[in-house]
């Protein structure tokens, strides 16, 4: 009898649990590391404004996520517009370069920053 093969949407659950899993437990260890442990065993009213710390840098994270692919948005759509005449391949290379950029380094022009 053929084995069932897995629904894509559940091949993408698993992978993403088993990744989730291996860097919830990396983080976790650091934590225990820089902190001391025993998260279970700090004060609640403490652990408030902890938690409140995350959330504020969570938010910063997604508001510069979403300004990066906001701009790689841009420059893509400006590349395949029908105005878009590009001189010379290498202009083209150019806007594919700043995307990459974006990606890797944080900014087009690929400049990178201190800290992380």
């Amino acid at each position: 009898m053929a084995k069932k093969q897995k629904a894509p949407w559940r091949t993408y659950m698993d992978e993403t649990v088993s990744s989730f899993s291996k860097r919830f437990k990396t983080k976790f260890i650091r934590g225990v590391k820089e902190h001391g442990g025993n998260l279970h065993m700090k004060p609640a009213i403490e652990m408030i404004e902890w938690s409140l710390d995350e959330v504020i840098d969570l938010v910063s994270y997604q508001s510069v996520l979403r300004s990066h692919l906001n701009s790689i948005q841009q420059i893509a759509d400006d590349a395949l517009t029908p105005k878009a005449v590009f001189k010379s391949p290498e202009e083209y290379r150019e806007a594919l370069e700043k995307i990459s950029n974006i990606l890797r380094v944080g900014n087009p022009q690929g400049e990178p920053q201190k800290g992380d």
